[in-house]
């Protein structure tokens, strides 16, 4: 396949990804094959519809594996589907062991749910800035990250709890 991959011959690179994918024994061998095959049809044959479609098959045979969700998330970056951008942040967060990556994660589900100004949105964009500022890592981002949600939206309480947790600090 590097063989294949060097000389930019996607034509038979394509064939040998789809035997591979045939070919898988557990679903986390079939969500990599799956998650290479869709990185091919996106970046190299100009496909992003079919890679999309081949990036949900590989989270649905193994949900567990992050580099299928971050392409996922990736894609609906460029074709600026927030369902799906919500959906993937969710998931990564989940799998998420490192604090601060988490943080991160949840700071960015956040900004993707205060995209709606709808108060259920909002609710869900504090409760994940709330659970990133009780994390280990990253309690400052949080914290004004939340200051700057009840500033725009005029969520009082959460820009108390912010400027006390700020001041805990």
């Amino acid at each position: 396949i590097r063989l294949y991959a060097r000389r930019r011959s996607a034509a038979n690179i394509s064939k040998l990804y789809d035997a591979l994918v045939k070919a898988a024994q557990s679903p986390r061998e079939r969500a990599e094959s799956l998650t290479v095959r869709a990185e091919l049809l996106e970046d190299r044959l100009g496909d992003p519809a079919a890679a999309r479609e081949l990036y949900e098959s590989a989270v649905g045979a193994d949900p567990e594996y992050r580099v299928a969700w971050l392409d996922l998330y990736r894609t609906s970056l460029r074709g600026d589907d927030g369902a799906d951008r919500v959906r993937a942040l969710t998931r990564l967060a989940e799998l998420t062991r490192d604090d601060e990556w988490r943080s991160l994660l949840l700071l960015d589900l956040a900004a993707e749910h205060a995209r709606g100004a709808a108060p259920a949105d909002l609710d869900e964009a504090s409760r994940c800035i709330r659970e990133a500022a009780g994390l280990s890592q990253g309690r400052w981002r949080a914290l004004v990250a939340l200051e700057r949600l009840g500033e725009l939206h005029d969520r009082h309480g959460d820009l108390v709890d912010a400027l006390e947790g700020r001041a805990h600090l």
